[in-house]
């Protein structure tokens, strides 16, 4: 997962039951989009492409790692489903990391919530202040119209 994190599962800890690799090359670039990997912990999704300049080891990933955990994870290996949950997994739901580097060194990063897509609800104060625009005590003076006053009215 993400770069300089130590995982807590070994090598024995992780069988895939049944993958789903969806390679299509075009110009100089491949797609993975649609692959998928079903482990004992897991079920993954890859979603992205990459450039290939050269040989497959230098590929230029760009995409994304989902992680789905299966349905009995807590209760199967905890330390696991504790570790998902540090990164803001959900039970049933997913977790998502962007894919950058090259295949021979990938990078997981973890993925940022865009704040204009998902702004923040107002507080209580806010949406009084809202509500009642002209019951607010603490403004002084008139509204702000973002009219330039003249120097005569100054």
């Amino acid at each position: 997962l993400p770069s300089g994190i130590p995982l807590p599962i070994s090598a024995s800890d992780l069988e895939i039951k049944e993958g789903s690799l969806k390679l299509g090359f075009s110009a100089g670039g491949v797609s993975f989009e649609g692959s998928r990997i079903q482990t004992n912990l897991f079920n993954i999704r890859l979603l992205g492409g990459g450039t290939v300049r050269g040989n497959l080891a230098t590929m230029q990933l760009k995409g994304r790692v989902c992680l789905q955990p299966v349905s009995d994870l807590q209760d199967k290996n905890p330390t696991i489903y504790d570790f998902y949950t540090a990164f803001g997994g959900a039970g049933g739901g997913e977790l998502c990391f962007k894919l950058e580097g090259n295949l021979a060194n990938p990078r997981f990063l973890p993925e940022q919530q865009q704040l204009s897509d998902n702004p923040p609800a107002p507080g209580p104060d806010a949406r009084e202040a809202q509500e009642n625009p002209d019951e607010n005590p603490n403004e002084e003076g008139p509204p702000d119209t973002g009219e330039q006053e003249s120097p005569e009215e100054l």
